[in-house]
């Protein structure tokens, strides 16, 4: 009886719950045949996207439509109506997707992502989005961030059609690579010093020399809340330079139920997504806006808010 009640608990899962929606959706638009290459598909908030469904992110949206659940409940959480977001390191646009939607038509999102064939998904997607009037306009940044002005080679390893968000800079290139010089530029230089709602940094990496090109706006405390990723332990060299700027840095959780705020030296509840973690100036905010149970992102009661 046990094991019965927790497979039945499984599969309310909202993984599951999203992999059931996304499964109709093609069943109704006959695309379940097809399998490979770039395709469109309809994410729960109502936006449609373009994936290529042979890369590890598309294919996760096209089977349940969402990727990192947890940072995606956290960005709509933490934005509303009118405010400010960047999306550093877009990929497809995903998570612009989110922040378009959430700040509306009143609100302003800039999305940076450097690759440039990434980058030819990412324009076709923000199309799709500006035909939504529930969306601001996003601003697209083909440029990658970082602590100078300059071009750097963009290196992309062997598996990288399959994981399409790997590309990375790095300071000895190896043998079998592929490389695409593409600019790099200092946030402070393309962004006034106006409020910042929110930030999402993922650059494989990169966070660091990202947040040293964003001194002025960091310094000056524009930015509000940042959502960054990191693989080392306990929030790595990002931690330490905005804990000394004044933000409170907790890990970024959840559980089946909901979202988790926990101190960054704890180790995750659930091991099958990155390591993400939240900066903020204003914890007491964001514990009460992550504390409540549940997916707003994924409830169509809240997305009409």
């Amino acid at each position: 009886m046990k094991n019965l009640f927790h497979r039945a608990r499984d599969l309310w899962a909202p993984d599951r719950l999203g992999a059931f929606y996304q499964l109709s959706h093609r069943l109704s638009l006959g695309l379940t045949a097809q399998r490979r290459g770039l395709r469109m598909t309809t994410l729960p908030w109502g936006l449609s996207i373009c994936v290529d469904v042979e890369d590890i992110i598309g294919r996760t949206i096209w089977n349940t439509g969402v990727y990192e659940l947890g940072v995606s409940e956290a960005i709509w959480r933490l934005l509303d109506p009118g405010d400010t977001a960047l999306d550093i390191g877009a990929n497809i646009g995903y998570m612009t997707s989110i922040m378009a939607l959430r700040v509306g038509p009143g609100g302003s999102v800039n999305s940076f992502e450097p690759h440039p064939r990434v980058c030819r998904t990412l324009r076709e997607n923000l199309s799709l989005f500006r035909r939504d009037p529930r969306t601001c306009s996003v601003e697209l940044h083909e440029t990658a961030l970082g602590n100078e002005n300059a071009k750097a080679p963009l290196v992309t390893q062997a598996d990288w059609a399959e994981n399409q968000g790997t590309a990375r800079f790095v300071d000895q290139r190896p043998t079998l690579a592929n490389e695409a010089e593409v600019n790099v530029r200092r946030l402070d230089d393309l962004i006034s010093a106006r409020p910042v709602a929110l930030a999402k940094l993922d650059v494989e990496g990169y966070e660091t020399r990202v947040l040293m090109g964003a001194e002025r706006l960091i310094d000056s405390r524009c930015v509000r809340t940042l959502i960054y990723e990191d693989h080392t332990a306990y929030g790595g060299e990002p931690r330490t330079l905005l804990e000394a700027a004044g933000y409170t840095v907790y890990l970024l959780d959840r559980s089946r139920n909901g979202l988790l705020l926990r101190q960054p030296d704890s180790r995750p509840v659930l091991r099958n997504e990155a390591t993400n973690f939240v900066a903020t100036l204003v914890p007491s905010q964001v514990q009460e806006r992550l504390s409540p149970p549940g997916w707003r992102l994924l409830d169509r009661r809240f997305q009409a808010c």
